[in-house]
């Protein structure tokens, strides 16, 4: 089977494919492209069903062994001042698996953390991270809008290390599937370069949209840690109106989500690890702020003799001091 590869398809043909019973992965995450299997015949592909676990792990190692050999060029230009580098091939997409690969081009432009953007089938076009990601985000939307070949992506995919780490952007069909709620995490560039984070959420159940915050929340950071020379500490969340009303159970909710973030030891340990000051805030739509993190003795960090004393009346601060710093409820 040397001519089988793994093959990106847009998300929304994910329930046709899993009706089928095909063999299928998720290039990220539920809102991400997937990722099928199938031998390149030439003038058709055939992909491959899921039969067993053993089966279906040999079929995708021998998938990605067989991508990693594919001799797929690219380029590295200077366009408005950043670097740009860009792969034309049939399988170029398909790239974005090849950890190696990935490297090189990170290489390529001087950087170990790269943003990717795989649009439509045969493209596959990254920058720097803090290096033109504003317009990479525009270029990479209209293409995928307007694809020449078969649209794949509409979002961007953060990498270190040539591993994607964190998916960014507005993913069009994952927000068709869902009419209960949406999460859009986009980077935002400083006047230095560095990236921060402004992050859309909203969902009509109340439970779900804090696993959202949280979700969102955690990942950032681990890329932050990965990154954190290129991470500005800045996270803004709004919550979308369209979802959710400003209810006084949701606003206090809201506050105690920014006071544990504060108490957890995260505000401290990335404040430290970016040199720069670390802060969340909670908004409500565009501007109205609800809240945001302060600096303050991290909970995880008292002592014991402190908290022995208040055992009694901190039962609950007990039990949280369980937690990792970053889960903040």
């Amino acid at each position: 089977m040397s001519n089988l590869l793994p093959i990106l398809k847009n998300r929304q043909e994910f329930e046709k494919h899993k009706g089928n019973s095909m063999l299928i992965d998720d290039l990220f995450n539920e809102h991400s492209p997937i990722v099928m299997y199938g031998e390149d015949k030439g003038a058709f592909i055939e992909y491959f069903p899921s039969k067993s676990k053993n089966e279906d792990e040999r079929i995708k190692n021998q998938a990605i062994e067989n991508l990693k050999k594919l001799e797929v060029p690219f380029q590295v230009q200077e366009v408005q001042g950043f670097k740009i580098a860009m792969a034309q091939h049939e399988y170029a997409a398909e790239k974005i698996l090849d950890k190696n690969y990935m490297k090189k081009i990170a290489s390529g432009l001087g950087s170990d953390s790269i943003v990717v953007g795989i649009p439509m089938k045969g493209f596959l076009v990254a920058v720097a991270k803090g290096k033109g990601e504003a317009n990479l985000y525009g270029a990479i939307v209209q293409q995928y809008e307007n694809a020449q070949t078969y649209p794949i992506s509409n979002s961007m995919y953060y990498l270190v290390g040539g591993e994607i780490e964190m998916m960014g952007g507005k993913n069009q069909s994952g927000a068709e599937k869902d009419e209960n709620g949406l999460i859009e995490i986009l980077g935002k560039n400083d006047d230095k370069g560095k990236i921060g984070f402004v992050v859309k959420v909203g969902n009509k159940s109340e439970d779900e949209l804090a696993n959202q915050i949280q979700t969102a929340f955690q990942n950032i950071l681990l890329h932050g840690i990965k990154d954190s020379k290129n991470f500005n500490g800045k996270i803004d969340f709004h919550i979308s109106p369209e979802f959710n009303q400003l209810t006084t159970r949701l606003e206090e909710r809201i506050k105690k989500m920014a006071k544990n973030i504060s108490e957890r030891g995260a505000v401290q340990i990335m404040g430290g690890l970016t040199g720069d000051e670390f802060k969340v805030r909670f908004f409500y739509g565009d501007n109205k702020l609800i809240a945001e993190t302060i600096e303050t003795e991290p909970v995880q960090l008292k002592s014991k003799s402190n908290l022995s004393e208040k055992k009694n009346t901190m039962t609950n601060t007990t039990k949280s001091e369980k937690k990792p710093w970053w889960k903040f409820w």
